[in-house]
């Protein structure tokens, strides 16, 4: 008797057809808890704008003037479950990540490095939240789907307590 096994990405996929609008929920919440904890800039471009219009939008970005709501958050245990509830990873944290100058739509100097500040226990709704920091900060607004997490190193406080660093896996 053979038996067969779905990979990950056929049940998720599969789960996302038919998931009663669970994906679109989640996004939504994500939405409102960033736009509830940053300025977020409405950086649509207009329809039928002009290139004027265009080109200023471009600037506000180029310039680091604008805050966008920009991460999708896809990190999810087997298939689309809202888990951004849920202990990301416990201990104390932080999120380190290098810009890179050839992604995104922010001039080169104003590109920067993130860091973010020291959190305990982050939810992966706070995870989502860094995320979107490290895409306003870094430019690269080409890699937006949060998928995982993974632990870089660490390092040693004051106090000699030791606090670990993470790095966002994010897809486009």
């Amino acid at each position: 008797m053979n038996t067969v096994v779905k990979d990950f990405d056929d049940e998720a996929e599969e789960h996302f057809w038919d998931d009663g609008g669970t994906y679109e929920k989640i996004g939504e919440r994500v939405t409102a808890y960033i736009k509830e904890h940053r300025d977020v800039t409405d950086v649509s471009y207009p329809k039928d704008a002009s290139i004027d219009a265009y080109m200023k939008i471009d600037r506000d970005l180029q310039d680091g003037k604008v805050y966008r709501n920009m991460v999708s958050f896809s990190a999810y245990p087997r298939v689309y479950t809202d888990n951004l509830d849920e202990v990301a990873v416990e201990g104390r944290i932080q999120f380190r990540t290098k810009h890179q100058s050839f992604f995104g739509g922010m001039a080169e100097e104003v590109r920067k490095d993130y860091e973010s500040e020291i959190l305990t226990n982050p939810t992966w709704m706070e995870v989502a939240l860094c995320a979107n920091d490290m895409i306003n900060c870094t430019g690269d607004n080409h890699h937006v789907f949060l998928e995982a997490i993974h632990k870089t190193g660490q390092f040693t406080l004051d106090d000699k307590s030791f606090v670990l660093i993470y790095d966002f896996s994010m897809g486009s």
